[in-house]
């Protein structure tokens, strides 16, 4: 659903009354982070919201997750060799090299788990299952985190 089409809904929805006590709304990710940005100035704008939002916090442990693979696979060998580019598909990338060590890292990486900020990260056929959702309430022209919820932990403010 588009940012858009969202406000005409909850502006619809308003008018109902079905904004009021009793009602809740599941939305997306991307529709929250539109009420976000029309909430009003805060009383001090220059200082940063370095809140993550959900996407923030799969971003950190796929970070982690990379950096495990790589501890995994090693970096005894981690020179580059060039590439092999002719031709006109030169680019300022090809010219970087490439790592012995790549092709290791993807079956590295699908071996990898740990206890992430999002729950447990590991693979299920080579895919990251869905295993969190961020739970926000809406007031007014705002929000309130209240936290997340995972297969394992539930409802939690962490």
């Amino acid at each position: 659903m588009t940012p858009s089409l969202g406000f005409r809904l909850f502006v619809d929805a308003r008018e109902v009354g079905m904004m009021s006590e009793g009602y809740v709304w599941i939305i997306t990710d991307g529709m929250t982070d539109y009420l976000r940005s029309l909430t009003p100035l805060k009383e001090n704008p220059s200082i940063v919201d370095a809140e993550l939002n959900i996407y923030g916090l799969l971003a950190y442990d796929a970070a982690i997750a990379l950096a495990l693979a790589i501890e995994d696979v090693g970096t005894v060998n981690f020179g580059l060799r060039k590439a092999n580019v002719s031709g006109n598909h030169s680019t300022y990338l090809a010219t970087l090299g490439i790592s012995p060590n790549g092709p290791k890292i993807p079956q590295a990486l699908s071996n990898t788990s740990f206890k992430g900020l999002t729950g447990d990260y590991l693979f299920v056929n080579r895919q990251l299952p869905t295993s969190a959702f961020q739970i926000v309430n809406v007031i007014g022209d705002g929000e309130r985190e209240l936290g997340f919820w995972t297969p394992e932990m539930d409802l939690s403010k962490n």
